[in-house]
């Protein structure tokens, strides 16, 4: 055997060369490095991804077009009270054959009639009511913005059952502090809604509305789907 074939007999035999250790340890670096920004970036994909998306509440009635759970930010208002979908495309589908819709809209009434509620709106003129001002019958109360509006209701109750039907708000909680919401503290998000209990919160809300999306998303209202 000659000196050149034994030398590298013995450098390579059971053993890794120069080169491979030089592969291996990159190999090596690159793992160690690479798989914890894998991870980190994953992690703030998945965290942005899911920042907005909410689960839907489960005590909600079914949309009586779609079959999903209904979002209270999405209806339309009847004499009977308004009727609640899971989105926009459903309601063009409901305008369009009411009475195919009979049955779910019922459906949807009486699992609506359980849940906690709050009235916000005078039911004849559609401004803060006051709960200083109200009209009772039997153990409810309805109550208005002004005396002009008790009057005006009094004299024609059933003129203004539309009014009074979609005078309330299910979401009941504020968003920010989790307090009971008051019906003269409010702002638009997306064109819906929302109420708070105090102008602190009112503030708060405005600086930042998607941060509370879940907590809205909780009592029924996705503004941000």
């Amino acid at each position: 055997m000659s000196r050149r074939t034994k030398r590298q007999r013995t450098r390579g035999g059971g053993g890794f060369t120069r080169r491979q250790r030089t592969v291996n340890w990159a190999a090596l670096g690159l793992l160690v490095v690479g798989l914890p920004a894998v991870w980190f970036w994953a992690w703030r994909g998945a965290g942005s991804a899911t920042r907005l998306v909410v689960a839907p509440n489960s005590n909600l009635p079914l949309c009586p077009v779609g079959g999903e759970p209904v979002n209270l930010a999405v209806s339309v208002p009847t004499d009977e009270g308004p009727i609640f979908f899971c989105c926009k495309h459903c309601i063009d589908k409901y305008r369009a054959d009411p009475s195919k819709y009979a049955a779910g809209v019922e459906a949807e009434r009486r699992v609506l009639a359980t849940p906690p509620r709050v009235q916000v709106r005078c039911p004849v003129s559609g401004k803060p009511a006051s709960p200083e001002i109200f009209v009772e019958r039997g153990a409810e109360k309805t109550y208005f913005c002004s005396e002009d509006c008790r009057e005006k209701f009094q004299s024609e109750p059933e003129r203004f059952r539309a009014g009074v039907a979609a005078s309330y708000t299910y979401q009941t909680k504020c968003p920010v502090s989790g307090r009971p919401i008051w019906s003269n503290v409010s702002t638009t998000a997306e064109g819906v809604e929302v109420y708070l209990c105090s102008k602190d919160c009112l503030e708060t809300f405005r600086r930042n509305p998607t941060k509370f999306a879940d907590r809205l998303a909780e009592q029924g209202v996705r503004i941000w789907p």
